[in-house]
């Protein structure tokens, strides 16, 4: 997913998509999958409830079952919710100014090299 992704905003804008939007981009989709969840219980919206969907959701997203894939790699969270896991962007300065070199991706431990 993030190939295409990128490959699109790179059409689009030139450059690469910043990490930051890609982790946004996954987390509205994490909260919008577990508003979809709390509804199909029939159960009425609150912080609490949704707090305690979205682990099960994260890693559901994150394993690709939904519809929807993470464009930021697999999303591991810890005990607050927070992500403990992510993909990170390597850069370089080069004439002056930085560029991405490449992406370390968390779940195959690897190393991408532009």
């Amino acid at each position: 997913m993030f190939d295409n992704l990128n490959a699109t905003y790179n059409n689009r804008f030139g450059g690469s998509a910043y990490q930051y939007g890609l982790n946004s981009y996954d987390a509205l989709w994490v909260l919008a999958l577990a508003y979809e969840e709390l509804r199909e219980t029939g159960e009425k919206y609150s912080a609490d409830a949704m707090t305690a969907l979205i682990p099960s959701v994260t890693e559901k997203f994150s394993k690709g079952e939904y519809d929807q894939k993470t464009v930021s790699g697999y999303i591991t969270l810890d005990e607050y919710n927070d992500r403990a896991s992510g993909d990170y962007a390597i850069y370089k300065v080069s004439n002056c100014t930085w560029t991405q070199a490449g992406l370390w991706r968390y779940e195959a431990n690897e190393i991408t090299w532009e």
